[in-house]
């Protein structure tokens, strides 16, 4: 047997709640990026922080698309 999530959960309270992830995490992606972005950050960090910095962006960038399917399997 199926359970339709939307039955379940009060969806716009979820609507919401990953609408404020989403904010959240595009606004960490959007430092990280301006992080890289900077020549002087990236000639003067160490290969490591550098390196943490990409894999960091990564993961944000994983995670916002993931909102986006739940916000978009929510809405349909």
């Amino acid at each position: 047997a199926f359970v339709y999530i939307k039955e379940v959960i009060d969806l716009e309270k979820e609507l919401a709640k990953l609408a404020k992830e989403q904010r959240a995490v595009d606004q960490a992606a959007e430092r990280t990026r301006g992080k890289l972005a900077n020549k002087a950050f990236v000639e003067k960090a160490p290969p490591e922080v550098d390196q943490k910095e990409r894999e960091k962006l990564e993961e944000l960038e994983r995670r916002a698309a993931r909102i986006d399917t739940y916000l978009a399997d929510l809405q349909d």
